[in-house]
């Protein structure tokens, strides 16, 4: 099947089968969280889903919102992608093919929502530091997290959506062991991402220095770096990565 079937199935599906899982406006969960689950949630649907006017009933295990059948599905879609329990592994397939993990809100227009399961943010820093690497330096700007899940939700242009998808393949590691490969994004010409692996055991005082370094030497100012395990996440033009390995090599980081 084609990634442009299998996204049209997901948009199907979220809009046939809603009906036996949501009631009018309100949807009730299989797996409610606890409370701070439950704010988690309404702020995926109110950043990510665009659905203003969200409330829940964490006793009830329901949320309510207000809007039309198109938000509706987006919400019961995002949900469903969500509402796993908390042992629950997604398949090899729902970790490496977006188009089963994506949702197009509108049919033709490119505004992409996806879901990514984490595999080794052990930790609220680390996810964090994922999501300040997702908004600066791959630019979305509609990102948020579930923690009891451990799932991003993100929403951008298909091409953001593939630089954001290609970044977490390379930072969702339990060891900096991934090959440096460069990103050619699908923007404009020289737009290149590339995530540098750090020797083990580097300390958050010398990724801070490095990071400095990058900034005020190299003028590389699409930057962040990770700390477990240590990397640094660049994006810019052949110069900017040059200079990057160059300043990297120098340092012996």
């Amino acid at each position: 099947m084609t990634h442009r079937a299998l996204r049209t199935t997901a948009v199907l599906a979220a809009v046939a089968s809603f009906s036996a899982w949501a009631d009018d406006r309100t949807i009730r969960l299989s797996n409610p969280p606890n409370e701070q689950g439950f704010q988690e949630l309404a702020t995926v649907l109110r950043t990510v889903g665009q659905i203003r006017t969200v409330s829940f009933d964490s006793a009830k295990a329901l949320f309510t919102y207000e809007g039309d059948a198109s938000q509706l599905a987006l919400c019961a879609w995002l949900l469903r992608a969500m509402d796993k329990p908390i042992d629950w592994k997604p398949s090899d397939q729902e970790r490496n093919n977006p188009a089963v993990r994506q949702l197009r809100p509108a049919p033709g227009a490119d505004d992409v929502i996806r879901v990514w399961y984490l595999r080794s943010a052990g930790s609220p820093r680390d996810v964090q530091e994922m999501l300040t690497i997702l908004r600066t330096v791959a630019d979305v700007r509609m990102v948020f997290n579930y923690s009891p899940l451990r799932v991003l939700a993100l929403r951008g242009t298909e091409a953001t959506m593939d630089m954001a998808d290609w970044l977490l393949a390379k930072m969702d590691l339990s060891s900096g062991e991934g090959a440096s490969e460069v990103y050619a994004g699908k923007g404009a010409p020289g737009d290149l991402a590339q995530v540098f692996y750090l020797k083990p055991g580097s300390t958050g005082e010398e990724l801070k220095s490095l990071l400095t370094e990058l900034r005020r030497v190299g003028r590389v100012y699409k930057v962040f770096d990770r700390s477990t395990p240590p990397m640094m996440v660049v994006r810019g033009g052949p110069a900017e990565l040059a200079k990057t390995r160059e300043i990297i090599a120098a340092g012996k980081y």
